[in-house]
């Protein structure tokens, strides 16, 4: 039975692995050292990584590079099993290590500071290359040390338009909320649907939510304070503000936008369904796959004040396993990344924001649309958001999911605040109790 059960455990991860949907590209090769990469499923970026472990490959010949991707949702417990059974050198997180655990809002640990605080995530401060990364390491420091490099930035915050649209009518990029709103009932006014968004998934329309937060209060980390200590609420003016924002984008989208896949929106807003789309910069990609010659701009989701600035975050660090007997591959691998010629080959690839200065990008729509208004970008709301434990439906500014102009159950703006504020103060009381 003993002899039964190393097999058994291979078996049980192999399982674990095919039912989560993990993809392995690579496989280790007899006679050479491991280096096992998990990540996430993102063609781009997953095109990138093997790309340079080709290249790596071909310049450490001894080592064979098998990179394991798996579906976002499910790649922190594909993580946790492949750590503990120290089968993996290399791992990728999004937006780096965030939401750290903290008195004034009690919560877990997040899975990067469990396995830092137990050893598991190797300290890079003293390698010689890792200082090259600029604020590349920014995102993956903890108290004091640097546990990753986080390879590029995303942004999230804005809105993709229909450039020859907007020249043909003589509509201006706004620069302001209000601008938007007149804006949006020009477009209406020539019977053209304002924007469209890929709502059917989730994910996409109530991200949202950093887009209208920024708008109101861009420096939004002393609200998340104020509504755990109480000094802030839900149904204060500011609040509403955001809520009837909220309304606003659901009363502007086509109609039917909540059966709307992601994978539909790019190729609707390119066929000519609507003037805008409110996205991250990373969907341009399929927005031109659609139709190659369509001309797209892309401008941020404007404020109260004019001057607003994107808001992202770091889109994919690389962490290594220090438990791993392997781990030596691993920081040959960072290293190899470290070199500018392999770095700008990645950074192009994936489409991302370098976090490595010096670096030529070749992206005419990085350069021209994005770069711009990125200068020292700000994490989004969701990056800095704490929800306390047992949080109900209502507890989040992403709740204008919930009003009537988006198919809900909720009446008004007014009434929606106060649900919020009600559910975010019972999870409250529950983690007292």
């Amino acid at each position: 039975m003993r002899k039964l059960l190393p097999f058994l455990l291979i078996l049980t991860l192999a399982a674990q692995v095919f039912a989560a949907g993990g993809r392995q590209q690579g496989g280790a090769q007899a006679g050479k050292t491991p280096l096992r990469i998990v990540t996430w499923t993102n063609p781009a970026s997953v095109e990138a990584i093997k790309t340079l472990s080709t290249k790596f490959m071909a310049a450490y010949p001894d080592i064979s590079v098998e990179v394991t991707d798996i579906e976002s949702n499910q790649v922190d417990g594909l993580i946790r099993t492949r750590m503990a059974a120290n089968d993996v050198e290399i791992i990728s997180h999004q937006g780096g290590l965030t939401r750290a655990q903290v008195d004034w809002a009690p919560g877990e640990k997040p899975m990067w500071q469990e396995m830092i605080d137990a050893g598991n995530y190797q300290d890079l401060s003293g390698e010689s290359w890792q200082s090259a990364w600029g604020n590349g390491t920014d995102s993956c420091t903890y108290n004091g040390r640097v546990y990753g490099i986080s390879v590029g930035s995303t942004v999230v915050t804005g809105v993709f338009y229909n450039k020859k649209l907007f020249a043909d009518n003589g509509w201006q990029v706004p620069k302001t909320w209000a601008e938007f709103e007149r804006l949006c009932a020009a477009i209406k006014a020539k019977g053209i649907t304002p924007m469209t968004v890929g709502a059917a998934d989730g994910w996409p329309y109530t991200m949202l939510m950093n887009d209208i937060v920024a708008s109101v209060e861009p420096d939004h980390e002393g609200l998340i304070r104020a509504l755990w200590s109480g000094e802030r609420k839900f149904t204060d003016a500011k609040s509403l503000e955001i809520f009837r924002r909220g309304e606003f984008l659901n009363q502007n989208f086509e109609d039917g936008f909540k059966s709307i896949p992601y994978s539909a929106a790019p190729g609707r807003f390119a066929a000519g369904r609507a003037a805008m789309m409110p996205d991250g910069n990373w969907n341009v990609t399929e927005i031109l796959k659609a139709d190659p010659n369509f001309q797209v701009g892309y401008f941020p989701m404007p404020g109260t004040e004019p001057g607003l600035q994107f808001q992202g975050k770091s889109d994919l660090s690389f962490h290594v396993n220090a438990k791993s007997p392997y781990k030596d591959g691993a920081l040959k691998w960072l290293e190899f990344l470290t070199d500018k010629t392999n770095y700008t080959d990645f950074i192009n690839t994936i489409g991302f924001i370098p976090t490595m200065e010096g670096v030529t990008i070749s992206n005419k729509f990085l350069n021209e649309e994005i770069l711009p208004y990125a200068a020292n970008l700000k994490p989004l709301w969701e990056l800095n958001w704490r929800a306390p434990t047992g949080l109900g439906q209502y507890g989040e500014y992403s709740a204008y999911q919930y009003l009537r102009s988006a198919g809900g159950p909720v009446a008004s703006v007014n009434e929606l605040a106060q649900l919020a504020q009600k559910d975010f103060d019972d999870a409250k009381a529950a983690i007292k109790k």
